[in-house]
C-alpha cells in the first residue's frame, strides 16, 4: 500500500493468475503523480498479453483512468493509449 506503482511492477513483471489480484489492487492505490506511468505499464499487458492477462490490465486502467472503456475491448484501450 505504500508503493503501489512498485507493487503493480512486482506483479507484471511475473504476470501469471496468482499475481493478477496484486496488479489489479496495486491499480487501486496509484497516486495521480504515478499514473501515466502505470497507464504505460498495463497498456503493454493489453497490447502483448495473452487475452487473460490483456483483461486484468483493462480492469485495472478502469481503475487508473477512470474511463469506462469495456473490460474486454482491445481496440478501444489501444486506440485511447495512441492518443
Amino acid at each position: 500500500a505504500k508503493q503501489p506503482l512498485a507493487a503493480l511492477k512486482v506483479a507484471l513483471a511475473a504476470f501469471q493468475s496468482n499475481n493478477f489480484a496484486s496488479a489489479y489492487l496495486s491499480s487501486l492505490m496509484i497516486p495521480r503523480p504515478q499514473r501515466r506511468e502505470a497507464c504505460e505499464l498495463l497498456i503493454d499487458q493489453v497490447r502483448f498479453g495473452r487475452v487473460d492477462q490483456a483483461h486484468v490490465a483493462m480492469a485495472a486502467l478502469q481503475n487508473v483512468t477512470g474511463l469506462s472503456i469495456a473490460v474486454g475491448d482491445r481496440e478501444a484501450w489501444l486506440g485511447w493509449s495512441a492518443r
